[in-house]
């Protein structure tokens, strides 16, 4: 079966593309009402406290992975300074990345943790400051 729409005026034809554009925009309604999680829609106040939220989650377990990456670097029973530096390098540069607000005391710990390991790497700290240090970023990461 075949349509002829060759009779259709320039006028028909926008009539037809604005009926199309309904069709999906109700379409797009109905999928939006489906995949909804709550029985409401959310303001948009609602939606920046669940974005920061999420954020926050995400940062929070980012720093505290990174933290035991660290402190995994220095509990070998005989641990490689030249390697510890280099996986606190790695961590600086991910712990930089952190924006949310409230995890600033946390991710200043753990950049100073890695900084102490980066200067137990390099001679400039004996071990032991360096596992306080890390001891002390790793506090942030407990339930």
């Amino acid at each position: 079966m075949e349509i002829d729409l060759s009779h259709l005026e320039d006028h028909q034809w926008t009539a037809l593309w604005v009926g199309l554009g309904l069709v999906v925009l109700v379409a797009l309604a109905l999928l939006g009402r489906t995949y909804t999680s709550s029985e409401r829609l959310l303001t948009r106040q609602e939606w920046q406290i669940r974005k920061a939220e999420r954020l926050h989650e995400s940062e929070h377990s980012l720093l505290c992975q990174q933290t035991h990456h660290l402190a995994e670097g220095l509990s070998d029973p005989a641990p490689e300074a030249i390697r510890a530096a280099l996986i606190a390098r790695q961590v600086l540069a991910k712990a930089e990345t952190v924006q949310s607000l409230p995890l600033e005391p946390q991710q200043a710990a753990l950049i100073a943790a890695a900084q102490a390991v980066v200067d137990w790497g390099t001679g400039l700290l004996d071990y032991n400051t360096a596992v306080g240090a890390v001891m002390e970023a790793l506090r942030y990461c407990e339930p």
